[in-house]
């Protein structure tokens, strides 16, 4: 049996002899993960998820089994094009035409991939799952918490905001301590031939498209002519809805853009609002923002203790309750209740608008009409509707999260 690598401290493993199902992409993240998992002495299920059509797809599959073939791990092919296209495709392309900044990878992780991963286990009995995220898994209070890596500039706790907490208590994640370079350094020495493959630089179905996300979404509705969505010209207007200029389609803008307008001005101006077809442009100060709203709100087991909520599964169990294991339920469904009248209260968080901010001081607070909202100790800029908010303890600990529905000066 080999070793494990110095960053991995068993007690974040399964015990010897478990089965683990392993989501396996191709890459070195995963492919590192399913070595320290065999290192200790688990049996490992890989689990290949096919999500689109593209050459990049294919090679990927390949680098998956041959991984998988090297280590002796057997390693299967799931086709999600269907869901992958429902739950992460089309609300991507719907976002961008209707004047919000979506968030693929986080629709991908409830959706998809732990969806897939924690039904996959249960159909042959395995107790967990792994993948190669950046993410620690701890014990708070009793119960299972998301907690950002060591690593904090490859932390992918935001785009796991969404996980359910029966998800959450199947979770492994062995990266967790881990910098990339110790991770590469480590697959080279177990052989693995992706050791230094690339780490993917774009949104994983615009890979074909060179990044370009305007191109996908012209392509894609030009394939699906029966979407309600459509691209066409719209006005560019000051905050008096004074005429600036005009625009080929408002997805090519996002709230806090500045360059790229197609307008010139004595002093800079930023898009603050897309709403109906109609850009707006102002100067900075137009962007300040102190309150957001969300909605689809996902409490995670430690908010819910503070929040006086329900706990919707014991640790250790996904019932088929659950909504998040369900590819028909919708994203409101997602929100598994509000908190009992009782106890409804506010309290200071860290919180971030986006993955590559630092978590700065907030307040959350469910209002009575509002629902949830976050204000921000001091404003913010460029904070955009359909981005995700993430709420975290002092310490980072993921609270939860939900989807940035509006915002307030």
């Amino acid at each position: 049996m080999s070793e494990l690598p110095p960053f991995c401290d068993p007690g974040m493993l399964p015990p010897p002899g478990s089965d683990v199902v392993l989501g396996i992409s191709g890459g070195v993240d995963s492919s590192t993960t399913a070595a320290i998992l065999q290192a200790n002495g688990c049996t490992v299920h890989g689990v290949y998820l096919k999500l689109f059509n593209a050459r990049s797809v294919e090679n990927a599959e390949k680098d998956a089994k041959s991984v998988g073939a090297l280590l002796g791990v057997s390693v299967e092919t799931i086709d999600y094009r269907e869901q992958f296209e429902e739950h992460v495709i089309r609300p991507f392309v719907e976002a961008y035409c209707t004047g919000e900044t979506p968030l693929p990878c986080a629709l991908c992780n409830y959706y998809v991939k732990f969806d897939a991963f924690c039904g996959y286990a249960q159909k042959i009995g395995a107790g967990f799952v792994a993948t190669g995220h950046y993410a620690l898994k701890k014990s708070i209070n009793g119960v299972s918490a998301l907690c950002p890596a060591e690593d904090r500039g490859r932390d992918q706790s935001y785009f796991m905001f969404g996980i359910s907490a029966a998800q959450l208590d199947m979770a492994v994640f062995p990266l967790g301590r881990a910098v990339k370079s110790n991770v590469r350094k480590y697959a080279s020495t177990r052989g693995i031939t992706v050791a230094q493959k690339p780490d993917s630089q774009d949104i994983c179905f615009l890979s074909e498209y060179d990044g370009c996300y305007a191109t996908f979404i012209r392509e894609f509705l030009k394939e699906n002519p029966g979407c309600n969505w459509n691209i066409k010209p719209g006005p560019i207007l000051d905050a008096n809805n004074k005429a600036l200029g005009e625009h080929d389609g408002a997805l090519h803008y996002t709230v806090g853009q500045r360059r790229g307008l197609g307008i010139s001005a004595p002093h800079p101006l930023y898009v603050f609002k897309i709403v109906d077809n109609n850009v707006y442009v102002g100067p900075l100060e137009q962007l300040a923002v102190k309150k957001v709203f969300m909605k689809d709100c996902n409490y995670h087991p430690l908010a819910r203790q503070m929040l006086g909520l329900d706990q919707n599964q014991k640790a250790g169990h996904v019932g088929v309750s659950d909504p998040r294991l369900s590819p028909e339920a919708a994203p409101g469904e997602l929100s598994s209740g509000s908190p009992k009248e009782e106890s409804r209260k506010k309290f200071p968080v860290l919180t971030q608008y986006r993955s590559a901010m630092p978590p700065i001081p907030a307040v959350f607070e469910i209002d009575d009409v509002d629902g949830p909202v976050i204000t921000f100790d001091e404003p913010q800029y460029g904070v955009s509707p359909g981005q995700a908010e993430v709420f975290r303890m002092s310490d980072g600990t993921v609270l939860g999260g939900g989807w940035i529905a509006r915002t307030a000066a």
